[in-house]
Parts: structure tokens; sequence; C-alpha cells
């Protein structure tokens, strides 16, 4: 009897040690397909996972990470734009192709290639548009891509699948996501708050303090964040335009809003460290009164040069924080009453002078009025 239940409990603890390992296998396993419009139906969920274990398959075989997306909302995007930061955000690796079918568009086969993708996938663009239309539905589509991407890579010799493409390669690839829309700064002046020159002068200072201290400095005003949050406005604009430095991504952006008038500074990456709650709360101080005076082009170059500030101080492994933050210009200005005085008193006098003219002018009126009817009256 107590054999019996050695085995009995032997078999139990098997059965559960083979059970979790199957579920911790399902619950590993990468998303490489995803339906945000019910586009597959009634056979989502079957479909979605059938799909997913065969790009599972390609990941673990070629380690390339092929995605599919159907979606009917691209948050602004372009579609390729959508595709790199999907990819940027996701990909378990370096290589891949991700496929945004945008349920609104025809706009499918215009693909995203990370890294090797772009010599080695790239050039059976026709190959795989065409396995991908000749589908009736969207999971039919879908597999085609995933079996036509499998061949593709089954028959590409092992010294080139995951090697470096060329500088060319990779330009051309990049110009297709870029378009004519992608900012040419480290400052983007979308709200228009800046003239040419000035605009220009800060891209300079920016290139020149980002190289100081190694991470990128950006400044970029809009009208709105349209639906998302200012962290997320921030690295959008890092991905998609090649900013940050580092494996981390790692800057800081002002972000500028004209139709709210708010600003935000959010740092990325490795920058994180050196912007304390401390340290960001004194920035903020410190633009104030530049930003609320709409005295945009001062603020910036001044964010500039405490951003850089503020970075070279983290590389010491000790950022300002409360307690040891810089001295405050903004500070000193509030403080000192003679140099408000007299700009209250400045202000008071034109204005005195300015009345003291209009009851001049006003004065002679009458007097010649008065004089007019005078003579008409003679």
């Amino acid at each position: 009897m107590k054999k019996f239940i050695a085995v009995l409990m032997l078999v139990s603890l098997i059965a559960v040690f083979f059970a979790g390992t199957v579920a911790f296998g399902e619950s590993a396993q990468q998303q490489f397909v995803v339906d945000k419009f019910n586009a597959f139906g009634t056979v989502g969920e079957s479909e979605l996972q059938r799909l997913n274990t065969l790009a599972n398959e390609i990941y673990r075989k070629y380690d390339y990470a092929i995605y599919y997306i159907v979606t009917d909302n691209l948050t602004g995007l372009t579609n390729q734009e959508y595709a790199k930061l999907w990819f940027m955000e996701n990909s378990p690796c370096e290589d891949g192709v991700v496929f945004v079918d945008y349920v609104y568009k025809d706009y499918a086969y215009e693909m995203y290639y990370a890294g090797s993708a772009i010599s080695t996938i790239k050039p059976e663009y026709e190959t795989i548009r065409k396995a991908y239309y000749d589908a009736d539905t969207y999971p039919i589509g879908c597999e085609e891509i995933l079996k036509a991407v499998s061949a593709i890579l089954d028959k590409t010799p092992a010294e080139k699948l995951h090697a470096e493409p060329t500088a060319e390669e990779k330009k051309a690839a990049e110009e297709e996501v870029a378009g004519n829309s992608s900012p040419s700064g480290r400052a983007v002046d979308k709200a228009g708050l800046l003239k040419a020159s000035e605009l220009k002068s800060l891209n300079e200072k920016l290139d020149a303090l980002s190289d100081s201290c190694d991470n990128d400095i950006t400044v970029v005003t809009d009208r709105a964040l349209e639906g998302i949050t200012a962290t997320e406005y921030a690295a959008r604009h890092f991905v998609l335009n090649g900013y940050g430095r580092g494996s981390n991504h790692s800057g800081v952006m002002l972000l500028y809003l004209s139709d709210s008038k708010e600003w935000y500074i959010i740092p990325l990456g490795d920058a994180k460290a050196a912007f304390t709650d401390a340290g960001l709360e004194f920035i903020n101080g410190e633009l104030e009164f530049e930003m609320l005076m709409g005295k945009y082009p001062d603020a910036f170059v001044r964010f500039g040069d405490l951003a850089n500030d503020f970075l070279l101080k983290a590389k010491d492994g000790k950022p300002y924080d409360t307690g040891d933050l810089p001295e405050s210009t903004a500070q000193q200005v509030v403080n000192n009453p003679n140099e408000i005085t007299e700009r209250n008193g400045n202000f008071r006098q034109v204005l005195k002078w300015i009345v003291i003219a209009v009851l001049i002018v006003a004065a002679g009126f009458a007097i010649w009025y008065l004089v007019k009817l005078i003579r008409e009256q003679e």
C-alpha cells in the first residue's frame, strides 16, 4: 500500500511539473501576430494562437521577429513609422520585419525592415506582397506572409542571415520610413514660434551641447499631444528620428505645446538618472519667466545649457538634487527688489506721459471745436 501511494505521488508530481512547463512555454511565447480590429472574426482566438505559434517557430529557428498587425488606428503616424516604433518597443531581437495592415487603406505591403532583414527580406518584397494579396482572408494572408518569409530565410546562406546591411541599404530603408516629413535637427518648431535664424542658431547650440554631454538634448514645439502622453511623444520622436545616445537611446526633450501653453521636460534612457524630481522642479522654475513672457528663444537656449550642466554633473554618479542644486538666476531676479522697483517705475513713467499726451490732444481738439462754434455764431 505504501509503495502504491509513493508511486501515485511521484506520478502526480511529474504531471504537475509537465503542466507547469507547458503553461510556462505558452506564457513565454512572443505575440508576433496582433489583431487590434477583430479582423479575424469568430475564428480570432484559435487563428491567432496558431499563427503566433508559426511566427515563434521562425523566431526560434532564425532569430528573426516577424510581426503582423491589423489595426484601424495608426495614432497619428504613417504606416511605416507605426511599424518601426512597434518593432523598437516590442522586438526580442535585432532582425525582423513588421507588416502593418491599416484596414482603411491598402498599406500592408509597405513593410518596415530591421537589421539584416534590410538585405535578406527587403529584396523579396514583390514575392511577399503577391503572396499576401492572393489570400482571401486576414488569417490566410498572415500565414502566407510567414511562409514566404520562412522560405526566404531558409534559402539565405548562414553567413548572410545576420550580416550587417551596407550603409547604402540602411540609408535607403530609413528614407522610406522618414519620407519627406522627417525633422532635420534637434530643435523642431512645429508650432511656428521661432524665426528661421533663431531655429538655426538653436540647432547649432543643441548639437554642440549634445556632443559635450554625450546625450541628445532636443527641443520640440507642437500644438497639442493628440491623445498621447508627453513621455510617449518624446519616445516616438527619439525612435522615429534616430535620436538618443547608446543602446538605451539616452537624452532629454523640452516639449512646448502652444495651444495650452504647457511645457514638459522628458528625460529618456540613461539620462533619467540625471534629472531628479528636485532637479526638474528647479529647471522648470528657471524657464518659467521666459516661457510665460513668450521669450521662447531665450528659454530654449537656457534649457539646453541647464540640461547639459545636469547631464555632466550626473556622470560622477551624483546628480543635482535637494540641497545640491546650482545657483538660481531666476531666484536672483525675484530677490532683487531694486530691479523690480526700477522696472515698475519705468513703466509708470511711460504710462504717465502717454496719458499727458492724450489729454493735450483732447484739449487741443476741444479748443479748436469751441473756436469753430463761436465763429459760426458770429
